[in-house]
């Protein structure tokens, strides 16, 4: 089976439209309005009305300063968009009496909690291409320059044991 190709602009846009719902997610989170946002920053309610609902790109000095307010740091941003992008958690229970959204609870995980599951779950998909190695199946690209590599350190692994 061919893998999907993406192309980065593809992965762009698609982090973009991660990344708005987090910061939705976060400003639902925090409990802030779109006029609390506009009173806390310098710019105007329909300003960050159309950032946050993607209708505008957010130039990055405003985006700092949106994730300040809201309580965030670029990177940990950035953290939370990998992750939604890699595999969303689980919706959580409908809280308030809304029906939670693709982003629900997503503000809830830390910096931490994020990188921790990202690097669990990049782990268990690696392990998953050596394991279809073992049964002989064909391997994608860049798991065969990991599988030399692999090799690689093996043999220089033997010549220091015989030198």
């Amino acid at each position: 089976m061919a893998e999907a190709v993406v192309t980065p602009a593809e992965y762009a846009k698609e982090w973009q439209r991660a990344a708005l719902r987090v910061l939705e997610a976060q400003k639902d989170t925090v409990g802030l309005s779109y006029s609390d946002l506009a009173a806390r920053t310098s710019m105007a309610r329909l300003t960050v009305y159309r950032y946050i609902r993607g209708d505008r790109a957010i130039p990055l000095p405003e985006l700092v300063e949106l994730c300040a307010v809201l309580g965030l740091t670029i990177e940990g941003l950035a953290s939370k968009v990998t992750l939604a992008m890699v595999a969303p958690p689980p919706l959580p229970e409908t809280a308030k009496g809304r029906e939670p959204g693709p982003t629900a609870g997503l503000a809830a995980f830390t910096d931490l909690d994020l990188a921790q599951e990202l690097v669990r779950r990049l782990r268990r998909a690696r392990g998953s291409g050596r394991r279809a190695a073992e049964r002989g199946e064909r391997l994608p690209e860049h798991d065969r320059a990991d599988e030399h590599r692999d090799d690689d350190d093996a043999e220089q692994e033997r010549d220091r044991a015989a030198g």
